[in-house]
């Protein structure tokens, strides 16, 4: 490994390894684009990719490149490594197919719901006392002018 890539390597990089269906092992480092990898078992999946990490990082800075920085050293980067039981996979897919989206959309849909769904169960109490603050006044406004009518006077 190179002098200049191992102060790289050694951040906090997002690694992903996803099993396969029929056999082995995929992986990847979500901060560096195309950085992908496969083995036939999990630890030499990761060895592949600590390799293919160290040749990307090589290859990026002779090109001149900014090495990204780990995730959770930016801030909020738009990916989540997910993992799931299979029985709620295999539900999630569902859902998705019925919907005619893909698994990603759906996840992204159903989080937007429950964070929505957050958000108006948050603001809903401030919404309903400004709201009932304007149909008191309404209404007070409306008993003052019946009662200016009918020559009688509003005392507070």
């Amino acid at each position: 490994m190179k002098q200049g890539t191992r102060q790289y390597l050694r951040e906090a990089y997002t690694y992903i390894l996803i099993p396969d269906a029929m056999g082995g092992y995929s992986a990847e480092i979500l901060e560096f684009p195309g950085c992908f990898t496969e083995g036939e078992t999990a630890n030499k999946a990761i060895k592949a990719l600590e390799d293919a990490a160290c040749e990307w990082v090589c290859a990026a800075l002779a090109q001149g490149q900014e090495i990204p920085r780990p995730f959770n050293n930016q801030g909020y980067g738009g990916k989540v490594a997910l993992r799931l039981p299979k029985s709620m996979h295999r539900q999630a897919m569902r859902f998705a197919e019925r919907d005619g989206v893909s698994l990603n959309q759906f996840l992204v849909a159903t989080i937007a719901a429950r964070v929505g769904a957050e958000e108006y169960y948050n603001r809903l109490p401030l919404h309903l006392l400004q709201n009932s603050k304007e149909h008191l006044s309404a209404a007070t406004t409306r008993i003052m002018m019946d009662l200016t009518v009918q020559g009688l006077s509003w005392k507070t």
